[in-house]
């Protein structure tokens, strides 16, 4: 929750540990995968597919974007998985750490969702798909509704976690559209540029 906090998904710090530090989506006879932004945004689109014909999307995004006239940032990480073909089975695995990867906390569960509990932090996941799924990480078959996680703080969410899922992501879409159009760049290398831009103006430590 600062620039220099502490990392709650840190295997890459962590010589990319596969134990620890880390939410990920696994799918089954994994074969490939592709990797896009949305244009002229932060929302990053993998798309995963199977040896056995079997495809599903998944969209990464943190919330950004004016509410009230202030610039709303939430502590929000937000996933969205979406079937495109045939019958693919996922496993959801979050494993967030504390202390800088000294412990491991414990969790607690609710009717849709789970506490990530630290010594001095707790972070929410609350998501639409049974929350066994991702307290055993068991394998499941993606529904034709897209699943929706959302991690950030212990707080609960007062709308339909797909209304949530879905607005902020047409807002936080709708705001870097906006923010790129303020740029002045150069014709050449402008997606290289807009990208790079992207990237510091996320990486800058904001209040909250």
């Amino acid at each position: 929750d600062a620039f220099d906090g502490d990392p709650v998904f840190n295997c890459l710090l962590n010589n990319n540990s596969d134990k620890t530090g880390f939410w990920d989506v696994l799918l089954e006879h994994f074969e490939r995968a592709e990797q896009r932004y949305v244009d002229c945004s932060t929302v990053l689109v993998t798309t995963l597919y199977s040896s056995r014909g079997d495809s599903v999307e998944i969209r990464d995004f943190a919330p950004r974007f004016v509410h009230f006239d202030r610039t709303f940032r939430p502590f929000q990480l937000i996933r969205t998985i979406i079937r495109l073909q045939g019958e693919p089975r996922v496993t959801i695995r979050i494993r967030p750490t504390f202390q800088y990867n000294s412990t491991d906390g414990y969790h607690t569960r609710g009717s849709q969702h789970i506490r990530f509990c630290g010594p001095t932090h707790t972070w929410r996941a609350t998501t639409n798909t049974p929350i066994r799924n991702i307290l055993e990480e068991m394998p499941f078959l993606v529904p034709s509704e897209p699943v929706h996680v959302i991690f950030g703080a212990d707080e609960s969410l007062t709308n339909s976690l797909s209304d949530v899922a879905s607005d902020f992501e047409r807002k936080t879409i709708g705001y870097w559209k906006q923010w790129c159009c303020s740029l002045c760049l150069p014709v050449e290398f402008q997606d290289v540029l807009v990208r790079a831009a992207m990237t510091i103006a996320t990486m800058q430590c904001e209040d909250s």
